[in-house]
């Protein structure tokens, strides 16, 4: 076995491990999925010539063949070619139903009574020359209707759910015409009804039929592809939120895809080569990026099975993984519960199976924003990983914690020991901003005794530290505090900042002096206005400066005269500093108290 790896530019990478191919008789031509034994397992059904055999999965990408569903009721016998298979519910139990087409144009449905036990329910005819059978609910009652698509005249033959494993009159297409080959089913113009969409060979492009919900439908629109257009999907190829279409052209080598519109409509067709004689094409995001691609199964003498990855809503050039001869059916499902979707392709010259199990690396982390700075766990896994290294410090552990401020993808490449594949994959974490919160006082310094009013702003709900949920908290400390607080904003993440209030006993207090002598500066502690009485007889003039705790002047005069008086009730309460200056030099420094 081995592992084929492919780089992309952002999100996961595609790892597919090549698994041995598994032995089918009676050249295989179809293959389709469902966990029929209801074991959590998915298994598969695998149309051949003579019949379709069930083959019950283990888990890890084997299987044993449990039955074989024969051809040989109704008119035909048993040597029949299964063209077609698909799964559904036919009669809305707990488990999952069979219709196959044969190659004498007939559809067989089987119901499934109990863990993998089938019972034929009946046949239902088309055209001679039968082409594929697909189901889905036309008339809107909960029941899985039938299409048979022909290659002779008419288009279709469409036949309706009872309910009870099997289906009731059959319904001509509303045009005639001829050579439809696969069909798809899908609501493309959003009206809650389902349509239905045909590859066309005799006119090389696609019949659309828009549906009316009651299991009719509108006349048919034609669109074109490539040559010879084999087989049709469905699926919302650029996000835009209207179902797109895409073919498989065996007569040009290439894929079309198609994009919707609001309306139904479809717009020209744009053109990829996907390799020799394309047969089966589905739609399934296969590398983990949230994108549907495309997985083409190649019939022609290189026998190969091609991905091309949607680069959003445009298609990268096709990988090819090689298969035994002749790949006709395909199917994508997942294999072994890892929640990655694994492929399956039905070789019918080589009369074989091959398989590839998914391993593109993932990485889980918060499924919803988080707040700027918060911590969050991002998760990196592969099967069989060996090795994992980050993008962000080094780091090389599969589990890491980081604290985003802002949004940030984080890119994990992992080596796993499954042939040495090495992939990336990218995660990125979304951070909602954290409310611009600040806390201001009305005195930062006090006495004892003292109080200040704290106000908090820049969000919608606070909570401080002294457990008060106000707006605006007063404070009464007795010596300095810190008081946190926590604001939080409309989306619901906190931001903190801290505010310290300053305590001095404010008694005993002097000052330092410097020359002059006869200086008193009182009352200290003082309401708001303060006198200087200056005792000197010198005729010499001084200055007084005032500062705040922060040292901001907040008052500067001359003192002129033996007695001045200072008005300082513009300022809140709290303990400054002054400074009483002559000629340039400091003759008295202190603290003044104003108290309130």
């Amino acid at each position: 076995m081995g592992m084929l790896c492919f780089s992309l530019s952002s999100k996961a990478q595609l790892c597919l491990q090549t698994l041995p191919a598994l032995a089918s008789a009676n050249h295989p031509t179809c293959v389709a999925s469902a966990d029929f034994n209801n074991d959590g397992k998915q298994d598969l059904i695998v149309g051949r010539q003579g019949g379709a055999d069930i083959l019950l999965g283990n888990g890890q990408g084997a299987f044993t063949t449990y039955t074989t569903l024969p051809t040989n009721y109704g008119p035909g016998g048993g040597s029949n070619y299964v063209r077609s298979v698909t799964t559904c519910n036919l009669n809305n139990d707990a488990y999952t139903d069979v219709v196959f087409l044969t190659d004498l144009g007939h559809a067989f449905s089987f119901v499934n009574s109990s863990a993998g036990t089938f019972s034929y329910t009946g046949f239902y005819s088309g055209c001679t020359e039968p082409l594929s059978v697909l189901t889905a609910d036309f008339n809107n009652d909960n029941q899985a209707d039938l299409i048979i698509t022909d290659y002779c005249s008419p288009y279709f033959h469409r036949y309706l759910g009872n309910g009870t494993g099997g289906f009731s009159q059959m319904y001509y297409s509303p045009q005639g015409g001829s050579h439809c080959y696969g069909g798809t089913a899908a609501d493309f113009n959003n009206d809650g009804n389902m349509d239905l969409a045909l590859s066309n060979q005799m006119m090389n492009g696609i019949a659309v039929f828009m549906g009316t919900g009651t299991g009719s439908f509108a006349p048919v629109v034609g669109y074109s592809t490539g040559s010879l257009p084999e087989d049709i999907t469905s699926a919302d190829y650029n996000g835009d939120g209207h179902i797109d279409l895409a073919t498989a052209n065996t007569g040009a080598d290439s894929i079309s895809v198609l994009y919707g519109s609001a309306s139904g409509t479809f717009a020209p067709a744009v053109y990829y080569y996907t390799g020799q004689s394309p047969k089966k094409i589905l739609s399934k995001d296969i590398n983990g990026d949230g994108r549907p691609d495309l997985l083409v199964s190649n019939y022609g003498t290189s026998s190969n099975m091609a991905v091309l990855l949607n680069n959003n809503s445009t298609f990268a050039a096709a990988i090819t993984y090689s298969t035994d001869p002749g790949p006709y059916g395909l199917v994508v499902t997942d294999l072994n519960g890892d929640a990655k979707p694994d492929i399956v392709s039905a070789n019918s010259a080589g009369q074989s199976l091959s398989v590839w199990l998914n391993h593109y690396p993932v990485i889980v982390g918060p499924a919803s924003p988080s707040c700027a700075g918060t911590a969050v766990t991002l998760t990196a896994s592969a099967q069989g990983l060996a090795s994992v290294s980050w993008n962000i410090n080094g780091l090389n552990t599969p589990v890491i914690a980081v604290s985003p401020t802002t949004n940030t993808t984080y890119v994990a490449t992992i080596t796993n020991t499954l042939a040495g594949c090495t992939a990336t994959a990218a995660f990125m974490i979304s951070t909602l901003p954290l409310p611009s919160v600040s806390a201001v006082s009305s005195s930062t310094l006090l006495c004892i005794g003292q109080s200040a009013s704290l106000a908090a702003s820049g969000a919608v709900s606070y909570n401080w530290s002294n457990g008060s949920t106000a707006t605006v908290v007063t404070v009464q400390p007795i010596a300095t505090t810190v008081y946190t607080l926590s604001g939080t904003g409309s989306n619901g993440c906190t931001a903190k900042v801290t505010i310290t209030e300053m305590v001095s006993a404010c008694t005993g207090i002097t000052g330092n002096s410097s020359g002059e002598t006869g200086l008193r500066v009182f009352p200290n502690p003082a309401n708001s206005v303060v006198q200087l009485l200056y005792d000197n007889n010198s005729s010499s003039e001084l200055e007084l400066h005032v500062y705040n705790a922060l040292g901001v002047e907040i008052h500067n005069s001359t003192i002129s005269g033996q007695n001045t008086t200072i008005d300082l009730s513009q300022h809140p309460a709290g303990v400054y500093l002054y400074s009483v200056m002559s000629n340039g030099k400091p003759v008295r420094q202190g603290k003044l108290i104003l108290n309130r």
